[in-house]
């Protein structure tokens, strides 16, 4: 059973029923992130009416619902600590204060609550309150925008490893370097381990119980990066286990902070490298989550199948690895110009014969 923080979930906590829900995620080996996000998620629902009861709240109806996704809308973003957020600072391309992901991730986690606490008919209503979408037929509650998927290109790319190899400490590189190559998400990052490091092959092994869907897979260490790794463990990280008594067999990324140093790193800790990042190179999109988007990309375009992008990728689906395969603009320039070739040849051989021009005639009116 996966072990849940009640701290950052206090108001769940306290409730026998959202409490349960939460203990049965765990005991079905749900991930750790993912039961974080069902207990922020709840915890978010209940904060959101503090004068409501819980009896009432378990029996809510569409209204009550659709109040919430107001809320949800209006509310002003929150540090992870709770405290408002300075607007100014948020980056979100869609201009709302909550990212439209995280609304619809909310929403989820609702509905999955509900529908829980039906089958277990601690909800007496046996209508779930939170409706879910139709395809083509009817829109869920919260929009799913339509927009052009964003990956660096070769100049961004190329800057961002610029900035990296020249302004980040050395943990910092290859946490980034890492993320690229091995298309690794932020739980990946902060739980791989010393141990899981093939120093002969020059790969590490991704344990299935890290993965977001419990997939395992092996990435492969570029030169650089293998290079920055190696150095890393062995002054950075070393240092750190002689002053702090770490596992040398553990987590390969430490804290070098003064608040908690030689413990492992956090996800978040992973955004803020990110973060600083983005706001250096004015690049608002970029995030964790790009690195692994641009590799998948890079191995498609290199000529691997997709079903091997998609191992590389840890997916189970072959449709979740399309989603993250982008094409350059310069790529569709160059295969939409071989159509145009075909219809400039075509033209040639019709020869230069003058266009043929239709009478205009002109009404007038008398």
């Amino acid at each position: 059973m996966q072990e849940i923080n009640w701290n950052c979930c206090p108001l769940v906590a306290q409730n026998p029923i959202t409490r349960a829900f939460l203990e049965q995620m765990a005991k079905e080996q749900k991930s750790r992130s993912t039961i974080e996000n069902y207990s922020r998620d709840l915890n978010d629902f209940l904060s959101a009416f503090p004068d409501i009861p819980f009896s009432e709240l378990i029996e809510a109806d569409e209204s009550r619902i659709a109040d919430y996704v107001d809320w949800l809308w209006k509310r002003e973003a929150q540090q992870r600590t709770g405290q408002q957020r300075d607007r100014s600072k948020i980056t979100y391309t869609s201009g709302s204060k909550l990212a439209p992901a995280t609304i619809r991730r909310r929403i989820s986690t609702l509905r999955s609550f509900y529908r829980w606490s039906i089958r277990l008919r601690h909800r007496r209503d046996t209508l779930n309150p939170v409706r879910e979408g139709i395809r083509g037929r009817e829109r869920g509650l919260v929009p799913v925008p339509i927009s052009v998927p964003w990956i660096p290109d070769e100049r961004q790319w190329k800057a961002i490893l610029k900035h990296v190899l020249t302004n980040c400490s050395l943990r910092d590189q290859v946490i980034v370097l890492l993320a690229h190559d091995g298309a690794l998400r932020r739980e990946e990052i902060v739980q791989l381990r010393f141990d899981d490091i093939d120093w002969r092959t020059h790969t590490i092994t991704i344990r299935a119980e890290t993965t977001k869907n419990h997939m395992p897979g092996t990435i492969v260490l570029s030169h650089p990066t293998f290079i920055r790794l190696k150095e890393y463990i062995e002054e950075d990280r070393a240092a750190l286990i002689r002053c702090y008594s770490a596992d040398w067999n553990g987590p390969i990324f430490l804290s070098d902070s003064q608040r908690n140093p030689g413990q492992p790193l956090s996800k978040w800790t992973v955004k803020d490298i990110f973060d600083r990042i983005r706001d250096a190179l004015h690049l608002p999109q970029l995030t964790p989550h790009k690195m692994r988007h641009l590799m998948l990309t890079e191995l498609k375009k290199s000529g691997m199948e997709l079903l091997e992008v998609s191992r590389y990728g840890r997916h189970r689906r072959l449709a979740s690895t399309e989603v993250y395969l982008h094409t350059d603009l310069s790529d569709l320039a160059r295969d939409v110009n071989k159509a145009h070739r075909r219809l400039e040849t075509l033209i040639a051989q019709c020869g230069r014969h003058p266009f043929s021009r239709l009478p205009i005639r002109i009404a007038i009116r008398v």
